[in-house]
């Protein structure tokens, strides 16, 4: 197939294309397309001591912030009887950040750990057993160490059980005794 060789519009060098885009394309690189069409688009706006200058502005972060809580108050699916099902009423979809010794304790649950369920070792989870959106719950009898394929499956049965006895506490219950029958006990050991 025959290539043509193009100069680029942005930054001069020279690449080759075949006849069907050497009338159609510009640039050799999204990188050099998108440093002509953003500033030619956006102007001003999305230059970085203009975004910088912006982020400081009382309106801006007012309007961000009042977009941001319509757009999670406003939740399509709130209302549909499936979604109510699997997660209650009052279920807030956006991922809140856990608390800032989230990160140590997920580590200190993984290291020397393995499944509860399989007893693997490699890419380890920590499962909340009724979901930190309900509970705001991070403590070890809320948690759980879980691959990820069981962290998947779990989740679903989880859900599951919930519906089934109506309650996450007492589905909680259930599944702690599920892992003794087992002959694994859930044992945290945290430093």
């Amino acid at each position: 197939m025959k290539k043509f060789e193009i100069i680029c519009a942005n930054c001069g060098e020279g690449f080759m294309v075949t006849k069907y885009f050497s009338t159609r394309r510009k640039y050799c690189s999204k990188k050099c397309s998108l440093a002509v069409n953003a500033v030619k688009n956006l102007g001003k706006w999305t230059k970085p001591e203009n975004i910088i200058r912006r982020n400081k502005e009382q309106w801006f972060r007012d309007r961000v912030s009042s977009g941001l809580k319509k757009h999670f108050s406003e939740n399509p699916r709130a209302n549909e009887q499936w979604y109510l099902d699997t997660y209650g009423k009052g279920y807030i979809p956006k991922k809140l950040k856990h608390c800032n010794g989230w990160k140590r304790i997920s580590i200190e649950l993984r290291k020397g750990s393995c499944c509860q369920r399989c007893g693997s070792v490699a890419n380890l989870h920590v499962h909340h057993i009724i979901p930190f959106m309900l509970s705001k719950d991070n403590s070890i009898n809320n948690l759980v160490v879980l691959c990820r394929s069981c962290h998947k499956t779990t989740e679903l049965n989880m859900i599951e059980i919930k519906k089934m006895v109506g309650s996450w506490e007492v589905a909680r219950i259930i599944y702690k005794l599920n892992f003794e029958d087992i002959g694994r006990p859930i044992k945290h050991e945290v430093a």
